[in-house]
């Protein structure tokens, strides 16, 4: 399979920072339009950090900010140290909390996914609506 990256990105480890404190990533935004679509991925049972959290909260009061955590089936890295992206649920973020779960598939989040390049300024709605309301 074809991929986009090129270079395989590497963890940055800010340990030599000394402080309990640490930066935190995110694993992708897309800009669309002036709209801001942010994806946190968790693998297996990972969970945000309570800073990271925190953080996409923040982002999520933000206008034109969409924020999804996406759980991703857990596939070990390969050698280029990447995983294939394989959803099997979404929770958008706002600054109020991080709504429940949404079951999806590849398929079903790369439709969520164009449509919110189609319409970017749907926000959140391309997440939460389903299909046939796109049409409404």
């Amino acid at each position: 399979m074809n991929t986009y990256f090129k270079y395989a990105q590497v963890a940055t480890d800010f340990s030599s920072l000394q402080n309990k404190c640490l930066p935190t990533n995110l694993d992708g935004i897309t800009e669309r339009n002036g709209h801001f679509l942010v994806i946190e991925c968790k693998h297996g049972n990972e969970q945000p950090s309570g800073g990271q959290a925190w953080m996409l909260r923040a982002f999520g009061g933000v206008p034109k900010f969409t924020v999804l955590i996406v759980h991703c089936e857990h596939v070990e890295a390969d050698e280029k140290r990447t995983r294939p992206f394989i959803p099997v649920s979404y929770s958008i973020v706002t600054a109020d909390c991080i709504q429940l779960q949404v079951p999806t598939s590849i398929e079903d989040f790369r439709q969520r996914y164009q449509k919110w390049l189609d319409n970017s300024e749907l926000g959140a709605k391309a997440f939460e609506q389903e299909s046939k309301q796109w049409e409404a």
